[in-house]
């Protein structure tokens, strides 16, 4: 369970939702960049090949509700999928989550310069 201070109410039939943002860039060969000062809850992204993404979480949670993302600059790639090929939000040592960015069904890494907002929806209790 996250050890923080979250706002207290929310509209929901799941209890203790958390849902957290962040806000990366992309450079060449895949590497990736986390704008710490709009990714509060996330210690880091890393690549780990083509177009895999590990997103370190600072607090480990119940489990993952949901992940959504979307190219705010840069070509951004055509018809991109975006999935989830592991989740390890409840990891007491290393929560985290892997994505995976394909186009055509071949895993790419996402472009020079471009940039991506994601969004992550966690539970926060076994509740």
């Amino acid at each position: 369970m996250a050890n923080r201070r979250f706002y207290q109410f929310r509209l929901s039939l799941e209890p203790q939702v958390s849902e957290l943002f962040a806000h990366a860039t992309f450079g060449a060969a895949g590497a990736v960049t986390l704008d710490a000062s709009q990714s509060r809850g996330i210690s880091s992204i890393t690549h780990g090949g083509a177009g895999t993404y590990t997103i370190n979480f600072q607090d480990n949670y119940n489990r993952l509700l949901m992940f959504s993302s979307v190219f705010v600059a840069g070509t951004g790639p055509t018809s991109p999928n975006v999935r989830v090929y592991t989740d390890n939000v409840a990891s007491s040592t290393a929560p985290s989550l892997t994505v995976v960015f394909s186009v055509g069904g071949v895993d790419t890494d996402p472009a020079n310069g471009e940039e991506i907002r994601f969004s992550v929806v966690l539970k926060n209790s076994n509740a």
